[in-house]
């Protein structure tokens, strides 16, 4: 059972409960339902929740660097500087590029039906979404949709399908966080989605 599945079984099965409590391995953790406790700890008492489950791991897994991994003093600063890309005015200039792919997409999703196949619904919209954050995050034309060999696709089915040891990778970060920055370098090189994305990173940055 997946875990998304598991957690509506879980909401299911506890119906008038304001939350429960399970475990992940040995760790106890508290599943919040009620709407008034969820707004309380995601707004009005947001600072006594800052910290996050995950570990963030600079150099071993340097994207982990991210709002979802980073502890509450890193979180904030992190915070503050990206309020801003989301404004208004700039997702309204973001609604250009997101209507050009989109004009792509159609172009796309006409061909397949031309050809009178079944339509892999999950690959076409992973090849849109592909476009979309290649256009507003990194300001590159991915062309996912007509490039069968696209790289960002490529890299982004590694991360919805994750092999065995990727799978591994994953298990032991979230759950033995200090063996993990004592594997890097050594049993765990960096990951290719890591390096894809650095590249990226760095490569948009020379040239802007």
């Amino acid at each position: 059972m997946s875990l998304s599945n598991y957690m509506i079984k879980l909401y299911n099965d506890y119906k008038d409960e304001p939350l429960v409590g399970i475990f992940a391995g040995r760790t106890p953790i508290l599943v919040v339902k009620h709407p008034d406790l969820i707004k309380d700890i995601l707004i009005k008492d947001f600072s006594i929740f800052p910290n996050r489950w995950y570990y963030s791991h600079d150099k071993a897994d340097p994207l982990s660097q991210n709002l979802f991994e980073l502890d509450s003093k890193r979180w904030r600063p992190l915070r503050t500087k990206l309020t801003p890309v989301f404004t208004s005015r700039k997702l309204k200039e973001m609604f250009v590029l997101i209507s050009e792919c989109s004009d792509y997409f159609v172009q796309y999703v006409e061909k397949l039906v031309n050809k009178n196949e079944p339509i892999e619904c999950v690959e076409m919209t992973a090849r849109y979404t592909t476009d979309v954050i290649g256009s507003c995050v990194f300001g590159i034309e991915m062309n996912a949709m007509s490039k069968e060999d696209s790289e960002f696709r490529r890299i982004g089915r590694t991360l919805s399908h994750p092999s065995f040891w990727n799978r591994l990778r994953f298990a032991i970060k979230d759950y033995l966080p200090w063996l993990f920055d004592v594997l890097y370098g050594y049993i765990l090189p960096q990951s290719e989605k890591t390096r894809f994305f650095m590249r990226i990173v760095l490569e948009t940055m020379d040239y802007r």
